[in-house]
């Protein structure tokens, strides 16, 4: 179970640190972005909840490490779950929110897209008691659309398998 576990860990944070390599390195900043426009981004990322995207990506993570793995070797200890989920989540907390990483990739992508006055619109609609009901169940909502996007994902495996051979053959790959 430790060998299944290690490969897995191995491809998942693999593709997590090659996503995080291409969002910085298409979003380094080209000019230098103002403090009060950093300081409305930061409070529109506090509202919203964006910080919170690290816990979503952890609890996708380790659910995939979890599915792996019990394909692979049937029955996980409980322990093992609680392990597999706590690190998980300490990972994904460190690598985006401690290091500051969602904040730069943010002040860069919304410095592209809005103005100072723009951001501060949508900072003031967030403040309303609508925005604020989006704000509050916006992780939820995604969450629920991560859980059943990966549920149809494990749907469509056999016909995209199926699809890969039925090319492959085509093709006259072997």
């Amino acid at each position: 179970m430790f060998k299944t576990l290690s490969i897995i860990t191995l491809i998942l944070f693999s593709q997590l640190s090659f996503a995080a390599d291409v969002a910085v390195s298409t979003t380094a900043p080209a000019t230098e972005i103002s403090d009060e426009k950093k300081a409305v981004i930061d409070e529109l990322l506090e509202i919203t909840g964006a910080l919170e995207v690290a816990t979503i990506m952890g609890d996708a993570a380790a659910n995939q490490m979890l599915t792996a793995i019990q394909r692979t070797n049937g029955q996980i200890p409980p322990e093992v779950v609680a392990i597999i989920r706590d690190e998980t989540h300490k990972i994904m907390q460190e690598e985006f929110v401690d290091n500051g990483f969602i904040s730069e990739v943010s002040y860069v992508i919304y410095d592209r897209h809005f103005t100072t006055a723009e951001l501060q619109e949508v900072v003031d609609f967030y403040k309303s008691p609508t925005g604020a009901k989006v704000a509050r169940l916006m992780p939820q909502v995604t969450q629920e659309a991560m859980i059943e996007s990966q549920k149809h994902m494990q749907t469509l495996r056999p016909i995209i398998q199926q699809r890969f051979t039925e090319r492959f053959e085509a093709e006259g790959i072997k």
